[in-house]
């Protein structure tokens, strides 16, 4: 059976509507990355964008069946008002693209809801290593692409971009910045585009002026956003302290909130649980699905989300994710996802 197929069944049996009085939690913490007009492309980045015009409506129409938009800062300070009150939801936004200040925060200052993007300080720092978007746009202009590393040579192909995507992270992620830099110059030697890409990332005046808003909180999102688990403890510990001195210099406030990057298991453990301890966070979050329940209470450096997609089996998916019945069925019917 098809993911899609189970998907559809679920969906549209109603299934997953049982499992929200148990595990729908008291908070949803939203995960979105970009917020974009116009259609999907059919890549493996479509899963990264909503449009606004969806957005507005998901807002909206929450708002209307009941459901409290609140802060990260209220979430933490508040914590028992949250579960008193249940039926709240917190935006967040990773990375720091361009679009989050041109698209995104026109609809949250519309509707008054409170957000939080978390920065990776090598986007709006001009040195951000836009690798999935480079190979996208490989792909779309020469359809197959040689990828020659570690004596190995594989195909990628534009018929499944998804696979590429996956063949081409698990070889890349695991190298040095270095051998990044170099794999990724090789690969442009041989697959030049013909036109620059546009500009993803938002400036530094741009974070500031978005900072400003009393709505919004900016959070860290480490230096170069690599995946912290396999770094050497110094470097990790780096990552988080030199990237929240920064913003918090660019931005002039205190930034509390942190989100890892990546933040799958085999990013994010323990020991990055105690790195952001020691840094000084107040919460941080992962990518691993899940709502908050009462016992989130005593891990707010690893809190789960739900990622927000727009449309199709994916939009179908977020509904299901919602319900809390993928994360009971994939975490033993555990409540508190954390590890």
């Amino acid at each position: 059976m098809t993911v899609k197929l189970l998907v559809d069944m679920v969906h549209g049996s109603g299934l997953h509507r049982l499992f929200a009085p148990f595990y729908g939690g008291h908070t949803s913490v939203l995960l979105l990355h970009r917020v974009l007009p116009g259609p999907a492309r059919g890549l493996p980045s479509d899963n990264l964008k909503v449009t606004p015009e969806f957005l507005d409506r998901f807002i909206a129409g929450r708002k209307k069946a009941g459901w409290r938009f609140i802060s990260l800062d209220h979430l933490v300070h508040d914590f028992d008002d949250c579960v008193a009150h249940g039926r709240n939801m917190v935006l967040t936004l990773d990375d720091g693209y361009r679009d989050n200040f041109d698209h995104a925060w026109p609809v949250f200052a519309s509707h008054r809801v409170p957000f939080t993007v978390y920065v990776a300080n090598s986007f709006p720092g001009g040195r951000a290593d836009f690798w999935w978007y480079t190979l996208e746009e490989m792909l779309l202009a020469y359809r197959r692409i040689e990828l020659e590393h570690a004596d190995r040579r594989v195909t990628l192909d534009i018929a499944d971009s998804r696979a590429a995507f996956v063949a081409f992270k698990s070889a890349y992620q695991p190298l040095s910045s270095q051998d990044q830099a170099e794999l990724m110059g090789r690969l442009r030697e041989r697959y030049p585009l013909a036109t620059a890409q546009e500009r993803l990332a938002m400036t530094w005046d741009e974070v500031r002026e978005m900072a400003a808003d009393e709505l919004c909180r900016i959070g860290c999102h480490t230096l170069s956003h690599r995946s912290l688990a396999p770094l050497p403890r110094d470097e990790a510990h780096r990552e988080l302290a030199a990237s929240r001195a920064e913003i918090e210099r660019e931005i002039g406030r205190p930034v509390r909130h942190l989100a890892y990057p990546y933040g799958k298991a085999v990013d994010a453990g323990e020991r990055e649980e105690e790195l952001a301890k020691e840094a000084g966070f107040e919460s941080a979050v992962t990518t691993r699905v899940g709502n908050l329940h009462s016992g989130h209470r005593d891990h707010l450096l690893m809190l789960p989300r739900i990622p927000l997609y727009e449309g199709g089996k994916n939009g179908k998916l977020s509904e299901i994710f919602l319900s809390g019945m993928y994360s009971a069925v994939t975490n033993g019917f555990k409540k508190v996802v954390t590890y």
